[in-house]
């Protein structure tokens, strides 16, 4: 999965959050999100700030306000990078009421930080199918969906998942 597929995958289940999310997607989507802050930060700075402050010897420019095109990006990618987050939990078999930790100073940010970080349920879980495995309506060679009489790419003899690839190698 590259962020591409990614963003659209994030964006077409725009409040979905049953299911589960990849690490891969869920990384992505937040480097993705990232890189739209920078570049709206650096236009609202550029267009918007009404009030800039240049440091002299320090060389950074600071801005006194936040500007309009960061707060829409803000208010777009809040939903989607919320259920993201809750399917990316439910991957590592964890509830999305795990995400309130975070309210928890210091500890929930680095606990939530971990739970992101760990890879995901081998195999089907309480929330679904691993995503890793269940190619049932997802092209690995196109990154699109496919029609479903054509049979996945886990119909093909000699078919390893990633877990079973890994295992191997050890």
């Amino acid at each position: 999965m590259n962020m591409t597929q990614a963003v659209r995958s994030v964006l077409q289940q725009y409040v979905g959050f049953s299911g589960r999310a990849r690490r891969a997607e869920y990384w992505w989507w937040t480097l993705a999100v990232l890189l739209a802050m920078v570049v709206t930060n650096f236009l609202d700075v550029l267009f918007f700030a009404q009030n800039v402050t240049i440091q002299t010897g320090v060389g950074s420019v600071s801005a006194e306000h936040d500007g309009p095109l960061s707060a829409i990006l803000s208010l777009a990618v809040f939903l989607p990078g919320l259920a993201v987050s809750v399917r990316r939990l439910h991957d590592v078999d964890k509830s999305g009421w795990w995400f309130l930790i975070i309210l928890v100073p210091i500890f929930g940010f680095f606990y939530l930080l971990y739970l992101f970080i760990q890879q995901g349920t081998d195999g089907p879980n309480q929330f679904g199918t691993d995503p890793l495995t269940d190619f049932s309506d997802y092209s690995v060679e196109t990154g699109v969906d496919e029609d479903p009489e054509t049979p996945s790419p886990a119909d093909k003899p000699g078919f390893q998942t990633t877990q079973e690839r890994f295992r191997d190698k050890s």
